[in-house]
């Protein structure tokens, strides 16, 4: 004869998953017995109970007197990242029914209200002891220790979440595996039939290795983009993490990631032997030789000095290679291999640094894209055009303003040759991206012949960026992207100011009732300094 009880479940169906749990569900209810169940329905959820939920829920009211962001964010994360995993039909669920007991009127529905709120802060806090073995921390505090607390949060959350993702292993491999074969074919000679470290050879794996890390930062950026398109970012905002926190947290997570695939590189370059070659010290140039066998090529002995800013031994090597080889001596084609890692110190400082800076360049450009996939296509297109724009621009440069062009005289600002405008398109591309600056920085450590250099070719200026400009620039870099990111992430998520407005009695008397308990709630809620008078809106 007890009055029949009503238990409400609400279910967040999101994957393929969640509809096999709930499936579950409905058999495990279709198997109970009548006098357990009498009937059962399902209803979606509209945006009416979305706005009442929000607006009664003090948990996610950025302003709210109690502190329960942490409760909020661990919640929604673990929902977003991956769904409870268990054997009852609460963990199905994702959490255990409301219980609302007998058909409720006046004011009983109150007290069903606040053992529903009890009942959703256990679930949560049972929610946060899985995910962190504890949770977050005071997400509303901004004490150094709690900010503290969140970021390793966001950074186990951020890692957990890559692990089961195959983004992060593309992320990882892509450029991984492309190094490893690109060192291996050199090696083996492939890359070039006539010498096996030859100039050719060492541009192609330099190429390669910048190509792979064209298509990085699409992928670090994705998820940003993701979750500001389903608004979890703001959610995550109102909910108390703060946003030093939330970005720290992720560049860690990201930075660990991009760096893995910098360390396989770095090995493999160090374990295939890369090298760039030094031709002997004992060649004899003979000059002679080298002009009477260019009447067979396509340059002349003037032509070939002025390409190489008048720098002999470079002139030379190049023709011993490209011209006739009768003319060179048989020692005068000895080398000594000098490899990339060992003998260029610096790389073991550049390639870290240009991980961060891929990271926070991903993290400001993330900003410019609506949708993860067009994020992940357009970006390879833009880091081409980072690197191919600027030789453009530079050319132009150098053919109106350096006197290349006939008739150009009268505006003519600089005097360029070829070395000299190879290198300002190297200060260009090294400056914009960090794409840039590796090509830059690999570049330099093939010691291509055509590349000018501060310590080998007097007068030319300007010269190929040197290593510690190309630290210095990648620093740069991952202090203003970084920077720029938060501060736009803390514009789009800036809490809206409280704007007071008269409320006047005959418009609250005019009010339905359920509308009017649920504004004198909100209201309670707010600060002491934001609290509205009874004549405010």
């Amino acid at each position: 004869d007890a009055a029949p009880r009503v238990v409400r479940y609400n279910v967040a169906v999101a994957t393929d998953a969640d509809l096999a749990r709930l499936a579950g569900v409905f058999k495990t209810l279709d198997a109970t017995g009548a006098d357990a169940v009498e009937r059962y329905a399902v209803m979606t959820t509209t945006l009416e109970d979305v706005f009442l939920e929000v607006g009664k829920s003090a948990e996610v009211h950025n302003v709210a007197k109690e502190d329960h962001g942490e409760e909020v964010v661990v919640n929604v994360l673990k929902r977003r990242s991956s769904s409870f995993e268990g054997d009852d039909l609460e963990d199905a669920l994702g959490g255990a029914g409301d219980d609302v007991g007998p058909v409720q009127h006046g004011d009983d529905a109150h007290d069903a209200s606040a053992q529903r709120d009890s009942r959703v802060g256990s679930l949560v806090r049972k929610a946060s002891s899985r995910m962190f073995g504890g949770g977050l921390g005071t997400l509303g505090t901004t004490t150094v220790a709690s900010v503290a607390t969140q970021t390793a949060a966001v950074f186990a959350l951020r890692v957990q979440q890559g692990l089961r993702s195959i983004r992060s292993l593309a992320t990882v491999a892509a450029p991984s595996i492309v190094a490893v074969v690109a060192v291996a074919l050199a090696r083996q000679g492939t890359l070039d039939s006539n010498t096996t470290w030859s100039d050719l050879t060492n541009v192609i794996v330099a190429l390669v290795i910048v190509g792979a890390y064209v298509v990085v930062p699409g992928l670090v950026a994705m998820p940003l983009v993701q979750e500001r398109a389903v608004r979890l970012r703001n959610l995550l905002s109102i909910s108390g993490c703060d946003a030093r926190a939330f970005w720290l947290g992720t560049l860690g997570a990201d930075v660990a990631l991009v760096g893995a695939s910098v360390v396989v590189v770095l090995v493999a370059l160090a374990a295939g032997g890369m090298a760039w070659r030094q031709r002997d010290d004992t060649t004899t140039y003979d000059w002679a030789a080298i002009e009477n066998a260019t009447a067979t090529a396509n340059f002349t002995l003037p032509e070939l000095l002025d390409a190489f800013g008048g720098n002999q031994r470079a002139a030379f090597s190049y023709a011993c290679d490209e011209v006739d080889g009768a003319f060179c001596a048989d020692d005068d084609r000895d080398y000594h291999q000098r490899p990339w890692v060992t003998r260029e110190g610096w790389l073991w400082a550049l390639f870290p640094c240009f991980a961060v800076s891929v990271v926070a360049f991903s993290h400001v450009m993330s900003f410019g894209f609506a949708e993860p996939m067009v994020c992940v296509g357009a970006f390879p297109v833009i880091n081409l055009g980072l690197l191919i724009g600027p030789y453009i621009v530079v050319v132009c440069f150098a053919l109106i303003f350096a006197g290349q062009l006939n008739g150009t005289e009268a505006i003519q600002l600089v005097t360029w040759s070829f070395q000299e405008i190879v290198a300002a398109y190297g200060w260009v591309a090294a400056t914009l991206s960090p794409i840039g600056n590796i090509l830059a920085f690999l570049f330099r450590a093939t010691h291509l012949g055509f590349l000018p250099r501060d310590n080998q070719d007097p007068g030319v200026d300007p010269t190929w960026p040197s290593y510690w400009a190309c630290f210095v620039m990648l620093v740069l870099q991952i202090v203003v992207f970084e920077a720029l990111a938060y501060l736009k992430d803390r514009i789009e998520t800036r809490p809206l100011a409280h704007v007071a407005s008269k409320f006047s009695k005959k418009r609250r008397d005019r009010l339905d009732i359920d509308v009017l308990g649920e504004r004198e709630r909100v209201l309670a809620l707010l600060e002491p300094t934001a609290v509205a008078g009874p004549d405010d809106a």
